[in-house]
């Protein structure tokens, strides 16, 4: 096989759940945000993954379970994204977090704060 398809090809599914965020900051006009998060690995070139919406909630709780795949856990970094939604406009950007795969343990959870 030729080495370049070959790093194309998925090694492995990574499990996230997103569990929830605390203290965000309020971004709408009435005090309120309404966050979701995105998650992704860029070098996949495939869809991103989001979370609900959780309207006018500065400590909004997901427990949402993502699969995502994974071509190489040595160089692949997965970004999780938090937005504040917007009915009009573009969405506001409120933090990030970038967890390079290669730190994750193998076959074993890992909590991430």
């Amino acid at each position: 096989m030729d080495p370049a398809k070959a790093f194309n090809r998925p090694v492995g599914i990574l499990l996230v759940k997103v569990l929830r965020a605390m203290k965000l900051k309020k971004k709408d006009l009435l005090g309120a945000s309404d966050p979701y998060v995105k998650l992704m690995l860029p070098e996949n070139n495939l869809p991103s993954h989001k979370t609900s919406v959780k309207h006018k909630n500065l400590n909004p709780e997901w427990n949402e379970e993502f699969n995502i795949i994974v071509k190489d856990p040595q160089s692949q970094a997965l970004e999780l994204l938090v937005y504040d939604w917007e009915k009009v406009g573009k969405h506001e950007k409120m933090g990030m977090n970038v967890v390079p795969l290669k730190d994750l343990p193998k076959d074993e959870p890992k909590v991430l704060t």
